[in-house]
């Protein structure tokens, strides 16, 4: 009787998550965050004791703002495509005034398949721009950066429509330069960057 019982409500589970990975549903937030931090100098010590030299006042206040969103369509049962908005700014005030602002803006697509309506894995791909490419000193050169994904995880739902969802992703990261040297040769420079990320957020399922 206990196995018969165990059977049935590990049956209708099961079902009952599959039922928000369908053919026609939505889910929003597969990477949504939004993060402000603010960071400066409090103090520095040589052996325990503070040097005449140093203000805090003199060192610069870094402010980060980051916001990301993904929405995904479900194709087919188990798997959506979407695309997703990243966003990041930079602002550092110095104590002279002089001082920087910039920001990232990256737009892509990606993919994710659920196995059983809680496991996933996916892939994706980015393209981004950088403000600072809108300088004089960047007229010649041509900038390019873009980011190509692999994750695996799994949605553990806490309601019908919300779920926890820890993951880990791989990325590669790929900055491209193309400028003409003093010579008139065009040069092509790139590098690449790879980044392992273990972390959780959560996902709305509509």
């Amino acid at each position: 009787m206990k196995k018969t019982l165990y059977f049935l409500f590990t049956f209708f589970m099961v079902f009952a998550l599959s039922a928000q990975t369908e053919q026609g549903r939505m889910l929003i937030g597969a990477n949504t965050s939004l993060a402000i931090s603010s960071s400066s100098i409090m103090s520095y010590t040589i052996d325990g004791d503070e040097p005449d030299w140093f203000d805090a006042d003199d060192y610069p206040t870094t402010t980060t703002t980051s916001f990301a969103v993904d929405y995904g369509y479900f194709v087919i049962d188990n798997l959506a495509v979407g695309v997703g908005l990243n966003y990041s700014a930079t602002k550092i005030d110095y104590a002279d005034g002089d001082d920087y602002d910039g920001s990232t803006t990256a737009y892509g697509i990606f993919s994710r398949y659920y196995i059983g309506g809680v496991a996933f894995v996916g892939a994706g791909y980015a393209m981004a721009t950088n403000s600072e490419w809108d300088e004089d000193y960047y007229d010649d050169i041509d900038m390019s950066l873009n980011v190509l994904m692999a994750e695996a995880g799994a949605s553990i739902f806490l309601s019908d429509k919300v779920a926890f969802t820890p993951k880990i992703q791989y990325s590669v990261t790929t900055e491209g330069m193309e400028y003409e040297d003093y010579l008139g040769d065009n040069v092509e420079e790139k590098q690449q960057t790879g980044n392992l990320v273990i972390g959780a957020g959560f996902t709305i399922h509509l």
